[in-house]
Formats: structure tokens, C-alpha cells, sequence
């Protein structure tokens, strides 16, 4: 059989967690993350990233957004289509990885500057 807990005055036997944010804190930093992400990420969309491979025979620009804005070749590589191919793909992924890095590092930043690291956003 359980035992009844007896009342004591409405007061918590449990010991206050030091040194832990509140829930209203937690909340207001969350909502100050998400609207300083939004506008990172506005801000980041509209930055431009210029990446060259082989040499600078490849020249791709791309935008925060991942968007192509330009290309440019180098004539010869119009000749070569195996090369053209092999250039193109690793210029891309060198795009993709610089933007994706960039992003990365920005968003961690605004985490450790709001104090949200450690809730695992």
C-alpha cells in the first residue's frame, strides 16, 4: 500500500537547480536565435562566393543560396570534354563546400553569442 505524502505549506522539498536558466529564459533565447538566424540567413543568401578549379581554368560564382550566378571557362576546355566534365563537377563540390562551411561557422557563432550551444541546436 502507498503512503500518503503529507502537505508541507505548499512548499517544494526539492532543492532549486543553481546555476540553471529558467524556463522563460530558455524560451526568450530561443526566440532571440530564431529571429537573429532569419536574418543571418537573409543576409547570408545574398553573399556572393567565387570558386576556381583546375588552375583558374573554371571560375563558378555562387550565392548564400546556393545559386549559380555565373561560370566561366577557360576556351580550351571546351576541346576537352572528359576535362571539362572532371573540372566542372570538382568546382561545384569545392562551391557547395565553402558555402556550406561558411554557413556553418556563421550559425555557430550566433550560438555561442546567444548562449544556445548547449541546447543542441
Amino acid at each position: 500500500m502507498a503512503k500518503k505524502m503529507r502537505s508541507f505549506g505548499g512548499k517544494s522539498l526539492r532543492t532549486p537547480s543553481a546555476g540553471k536558466p529558467s524556463m522563460e529564459e530558455l524560451l526568450k533565447k530561443v526566440n532571440r536565435a530564431s529571429d537573429s538566424m532569419q536574418e543571418i540567413e537573409e543576409a547570408f543568401a545574398q553573399k556572393t562566393f567565387e570558386i576556381t578549379a583546375g588552375g583558374g581554368a573554371i571560375k563558378i560564382t555562387m550565392m548564400g543560396d546556393f545559386h549559380i550566378q555565373a561560370i566561366e571557362l577557360e576556351d580550351e576546355l571546351l576541346t576537352e570534354k572528359e576535362d571539362l566534365i572532371d573540372l566542372l563537377s570538382a568546382a561545384f563540390n569545392q562551391a557547395i563546400e565553402t558555402v556550406s562551411k561558411e554557413k556553418d561557422t556563421q550559425m555557430d557563432q550566433l550560438k555561442n553569442d546567444l548562449g544556445i550551444g548547449e541546447l543542441g541546436f
